[in-house]
């Protein structure tokens, strides 16, 4: 692992857990985190992929259950907040809640789901 004290080089980079899999890569531009970062699990499991731009999260994101099943997907935008649609499953696979982000903050309906996939609830934030 990198110690935080050393000198961040631009360019690739790699992170390994001790049982040898790789735990991030990503890329380094000007000491800051810029472009495609993935994540993984100890298990060589994708946790996440998405996006740095000045060393800030944007852009769409995904991350993934450590069995491999998709866990949510979503944005970011300014400042790192939560921006546009996002989505999160049950561990089923099945929808659990589905809406807006606006500047970090749910906004208009959001729609909630029971395991099972049938709707639980419609919530209107302002």
């Amino acid at each position: 692992m990198r110690k935080t004290d050393q000198k961040i080089v631009d360019g690739p980079y790699v992170q390994h857990f001790k049982n040898g899999q790789v735990s991030v890569e990503g890329y380094h531009i000007n000491g800051k985190k810029s472009g495609e970062w993935k994540y993984f699990l100890t298990n060589g499991v994708m946790s996440a992929i998405g996006h740095y731009e000045n060393g800030c999260i944007v852009g769409e994101w995904s991350w993934w259950r450590k069995n491999g099943e998709l866990w949510q997907t979503g944005g970011f935008g300014d400042n790192e907040l939560k921006e546009g649609l996002f989505t999160r499953y049950h561990k089923n696979g099945n929808l659990h809640d589905v809406g807006h982000y606006h500047a970090g903050k749910k906004t208009d309906e959001w729609k909630f789901y029971n395991e099972d996939g049938s709707l639980k609830q419609k919530k209107t934030f302002k």
